[in-house]
């Protein structure tokens, strides 16, 4: 078992990460629904999120079903 401070260390970087990711989705589909095509959703959240560039291989893929 690992130590407790591991644990808790892996729950905050996942939590982090979910939250990123979320935040992610959440714009892009905002985006779509106010009518910007998909490919153009993507470029335009990472414009209004720069800090999740670390996000866009991953966003690309998932959403272009690579």
């Amino acid at each position: 078992m690992p130590a407790p401070w591991v644990a808790k260390e892996w729950v905050q970087k996942d939590a982090q990460s979910l939250a990123q990711s979320l935040e992610m989705v959440s714009t892009y589909a905002f985006l779509l629904g106010a009518g910007y095509p998909s490919q153009e959703s993507i470029t335009k959240t990472l414009e209004l999120k720069p800090h999740l560039s670390h996000l866009r291989m991953r966003a690309s893929i998932t959403l272009n079903g690579e």
